[in-house]
């Protein structure tokens, strides 16, 4: 009986490991917007946070700290969009990029600069 305790407490542990394994995978991505409103791009036409995130294999925080400044100059760019202010250039856009490079490393820097790259390579053609 001794031994059908034991089984019976690893088979237990192996499902509550099982479950709690499922739960911080699918936590990783619960940053990443799902569908819905402008996910195809950042704000101020900047990549995705999904390309971003791949491109650059943020950890779980550094993909947080990318979404949180995203959501800021999205606001940003919005209220830019409603104020119509076309009197001078905007620095939102260079002001946005910067912050978003504050998050990463050097190394994931030049592959959000070469993610950059690319969409003015896209875009002149």
């Amino acid at each position: 009986m001794n031994a059908d305790l034991k089984d019976m407490s690893r088979r237990v542990a192996l499902v509550a490991g099982a479950v709690l394994l499922l739960g911080a995978a699918s936590a990783v991505y619960a940053g990443i917007p799902k569908g819905g409103q402008n996910t195809d791009h950042g704000p101020y036409g900047l990549p995705a946070l999904k390309k971003v995130a791949e491109a650059c294999s943020l950890s779980h925080d550094e993909e947080q700290a990318v979404l949180r400044v995203y959501n800021d100059y999205k606001h940003k760019e919005h209220e830019e969009m409603q104020a119509k202010d076309k009197s001078g250039a905007s620095s939102g856009k260079q002001d946005c990029i910067n912050a978003v490079k504050q998050v990463l490393t050097p190394d994931q820097q030049k592959k959000f600069d070469e993610l950059l790259g690319d969409g003015k390579k896209k875009k002149k053609t």
